[in-house]
């Protein structure tokens, strides 16, 4: 046994927390064992996961961990476009979650968000067992989970912000975090095969938290295969029925190039896969939707995007990992005087510090097809902009 000297900054640490927070009458029993022993059982009660994975505390089969992240952004955009400002430094996000398990059955997670421009309830949401992993329930407001790449958390993304046809349908809100009811599972053999079925107010989104606006739901559905431990993919529907709103063509950077507006039924469908192979990964992800229009009867939005990706040097704790996307967002309505179609490369770069800090740098190149009355554009063009982020997690 080694010398208490030789005791780490964690196990002390572990020791004030513990008797702390998890203090108990000591009994001939706890004053006979051995001081390694009891520092184990205190370090399984309170600690810190590496790389991001929060801290925690255990008792009694009751866990409660708290993490969270910051992502702070200095972006350049084409000094063309209808901005505030062409060049900015800004606090993208800065949430904090709560994770509560009870019992192996329970858990109920609570993120919330104090970014400047905002302070909003992101989820809230209460996740039950039934039936092991073939059968679970998650109540409350969460992230649908219509768009595999929209259901990744914001801190484990690869490119500063998500794909622009997916961007369209979050100023609606759609496709956003929603409050609703959500049953899925695991199924087959070694688990492969996973579903969800939910029904949600439709109007939800991960910055506000209003009631629903109107006596519809919308409801998705979605199923997947793992068809190896390496390659997977999915099917997923989505059906809804909107107020009257705007839809629009918009930038990574949310700059709006043409608009139609909507009041109806959405029907949409969407897919994606993922593949990885030692330092190679590929990603890509399609949807497409229609949509009851007002001065038309029917406009569509559809698009999606490819990336590969490679690790230069090291993993996703500690290395350098390069990336192109190349997507495409079109808007087809017969009454948009606009461009219908958006479409852009980025290169990018993720720099994992370490296992808690990433910086991510894109370059991205946007073309429009046409004229943007929004923009002041009369013709097609290219728009080139820069975006950084750094993440700082725990």
């Amino acid at each position: 046994m080694p010398p208490a000297t030789d005791l780490t900054a964690t196990r002390l640490l572990a020791i004030v927390s513990a008797v702390t927070l998890f203090a108990a009458p000591v009994t001939a029993q706890t004053a006979d064992e051995d001081i390694e022993q009891r520092l184990e059982r205190l370090e399984n009660r309170v600690g810190i996961t590496p790389g991001g994975g929060g801290a925690y505390l255990r008792d009694n089969g009751i866990e409660l961990r708290m993490l969270g992240y910051v992502q702070g952004q200095a972006n350049v955009f084409d000094g063309a476009l209808d901005r505030s400002s062409s060049h900015d430094f800004s606090l993208r996000r800065a949430r904090l979650d709560f994770l509560v398990a009870l019992h192996d059955d329970y858990q109920l997670f609570v993120e919330l968000d104090g970014a400047p421009d905002r302070t909003a309830l992101v989820e809230a949401r209460l996740d039950m067992t039934l039936a092991g992993e073939a059968l679970k329930l998650r109540a409350g407001k969460f992230t649908s989970q219509f768009s595999t790449e929209n259901a990744r958390s914001s801190r484990s993304i690869d490119t500063v912000e998500r794909y622009l046809a997916l961007n369209s349908l979050f100023l609606l809100p759609a496709l956003d975090t929603q409050y609703g009811l959500m049953a899925h599972g695991r199924a087959g053999g070694d688990q492969r095969f996973n579903w969800s079925l939910g029904v949600y107010n439709g109007n939800g989104s991960a910055n506000a938290n209003a009631r629903d606006n109107n006596d519809a739901k919308e409801v998705q559905a979605k199923i997947g295969y793992q068809w190896t431990e390496s390659f997977s993919t999915r099917l997923a529907l989505d059906y809804a029925e909107e107020e009257a709103q705007t839809l629009s063509l918009v930038s990574a950077g949310f700059n709006r190039f043409a608009s139609v507006d909507i009041d109806g039924t959405r029907e949409g469908i969407g897919g994606d896969l993922h593949w990885s192979g030692g330092d190679w990964s590929l990603r890509a992800e399609a949807m497409g939707f229609r949509f009851d229009a007002v001065a038309e009867d029917e406009v569509a939005l559809y698009g999606g995007f490819l990336q590969p990706a490679w690790f230069l040097s090291g993993n996703d704790s500690q290395g350098t990992q390069l990336l192109l996307r190349l997507e495409t967002s079109q808007l087809d309505a017969r009454t948009n005087p606009d461009t219908d179609g958006l479409h852009a490369a980025t290169l990018g770069v993720n720099w994992f510090v370490n296992p808690n800090v990433r910086l991510q740098v894109n370059g991205i190149a946007t073309h429009l097809d046409g004229p943007s009355t929004p923009q002041g554009f009369t013709q097609s063009r290219t728009l080139p902009s820069l975006l950084t982020q750094l993440q700082f997690k725990f």
